[in-house]
């Protein structure tokens, strides 16, 4: 798909289109990597577990920061590239006396000058009890908050969303703690089950994995894999794909905060979570 071509026109088609509406997996966002502003080396499209589709994201600090949301439980729902409101946010911008930000003239019609789609990296639907709230979220490397006009771009954003009563506020890079941000990449793709099991048989193998994690703490955890994938027959490394499903979905949990060290011993590694186990899922 190539860049897009923006013009006033353009951006009436998109809304009518869907892009920026829906929730879930029906959420069409507004940016997608294939046309958005940003190296495709650094764009990632990971599959969410909460929506079930794939998500565009423009850089490796929006990846991490999705990783993050995708953890924490009471965020039910993510949507990235969020457009806002463009007759609001100029009204917002001439208000605090800021230059309304405009699409790059080599990406528009006949280069035009057009005012750009603003855009917020994450809004988050978060649940708290029964009610159902909304956090919006601009992902930014700590660098870029000494530049003048990224600040101005940013307090347009924030006076959006405080207009709207929904809270607004910016991750870097310094939120986000490396070993946590390693280990939920370790297990990201593994929140289903093996594709090679049949369901009951894999429901069985991984409830045969936690038990067994639990009963041979003493064990150094590559012995326990090497020793588990013996004794059903499986392929060498079945075990550990096992244990990244068992954590992906918290039937099993480690302190996020520190290394994924098979080297360890496993009660170094695990810790007691007897609440979060889902009922009805492990055999």
């Amino acid at each position: 798909m190539a860049k897009i071509k923006w013009s006033d026109e353009k951006v009436v088609e998109r809304i009518k289109q869907g892009y920026g509406s829906g929730s879930g997996m029906d959420y069409k966002p507004w940016i997608h990597v294939v046309n958005g502003p940003t190296s495709k080396s650094f764009a990632q499209r990971p599959k969410g577990w909460k929506t079930n589709r794939k998500h565009q994201l423009l850089s490796i600090l929006e990846f991490h920061t999705f990783l993050f949301f995708e953890w924490e439980e009471a965020v039910i729902d993510i949507r990235e590239q969020y457009p806002l409101n463009r007759t609001k946010t100029e009204v917002i911008a001439e208000k605090l006396g800021i230059k309304h930000p405009n699409f790059d003239r080599r990406n528009t019609k006949d280069k035009q000058q057009v005012l750009s789609v603003m855009t917020t990296d994450f809004l988050l639907s978060v649940k708290n009890n029964d009610e159902i709230g909304y956090i919006a979220i601009a992902v930014k490397p700590s660098e870029e908050l000494d530049k003048k006009r990224t600040i101005e771009k940013l307090e347009i954003e924030k006076t959006y969303w405080e207009e709207k009563n929904i809270k607004w506020g910016i991750f870097t890079e310094k939120d986000l703690n490396d070993n946590f941000i390693n280990n939920l990449k370790f297990i990201h793709n593994h929140k289903g089950p093996l594709p090679q099991f049949e369901r009951k048989y894999f429901d069985n193998l991984s409830a045969k994995l936690v038990k067994g994690i639990h009963e041979n703490s003493d064990q150094v955890f590559q012995y326990f894999f090497d020793n588990f994938d013996g004794t059903f027959n499986l392929e060498e490394g079945t075990a550990i794909s096992l244990f990244r499903y068992c954590l992906a979905n918290k039937f099993i949990m480690t302190d996020m905060l520190k290394p994924i060290d098979f080297s360890s011993k496993i009660k170094d590694l695990i810790v007691a979570n007897e609440g979060n186990k889902k009922e009805g899922v492990l055999v």
